[in-house]
């Protein structure tokens, strides 16, 4: 098995209170959140941004959604899985990871502060890493959510700079 695929080494990591960390963390990559935080972030830190925001993460959503019927890649065998909100669907890649670089970097972006820089640095960490920890994507899963979101990211900030000539 490769490093790409080898969930061996989760089981060894968990305890209680690590396992409700990290579904936490993990709660903060699904809808429900996702449509609370964009309202709030809407009315109380701008509707511009958060128009662009909610635009970036619908198609960074529907990207995931065409990729994984493309790839059709299984998930972890389900005796690693804490998360049983995965239901039946494809694993790669991750849309947790990808959607938590959109939404965290767009975010920093627009604010351009360091500490906004370091805050989504960690939290899209955080939630590649609780995707590994609750048993429900691969290394290789977590590692494609990271770069094609960072992809988006980077396509639709050129795309938002762009001046017509």
């Amino acid at each position: 098995m490769s490093i790409w695929n080898d969930m061996s080494w989760v089981p060894d990591l968990r305890t209680p209170f690590f396992n409700v960390f990290f579904e936490t963390i993990t709660l903060m990559g699904y809808p429900l959140f996702l449509i609370m935080f964009l309202c709030f972030g809407y009315f109380a830190l701008g509707s511009k941004r958060f128009f662009h925001t909610t635009m970036l993460l619908i198609f960074a959503g529907l990207v995931n959604s065409w990729l994984k019927d493309i790839g059709q890649d299984p998930r972890p065998d389900a005796a690693f899985a804490l998360d049983a909100r995965t239901g039946t669907s494809y694993g790669w890649p991750s849309g947790h990871m990808q959607i938590a670089v959109v939404l965290w970097g767009y975010l920093a972006y627009t604010m351009r502060q360091k500490w906004a820089y370091w805050a989504a640095g960690i939290f899209i960490c955080l939630q590649g890493f609780s995707r590994l920890y609750l048993g429900v994507h691969d290394l290789g899963d977590v590692t494609a959510g990271l770069l094609i979101g960072a992809a988006l990211l980077y396509g639709f900030i050129a795309l938002e700079n762009h001046q017509p000539a």
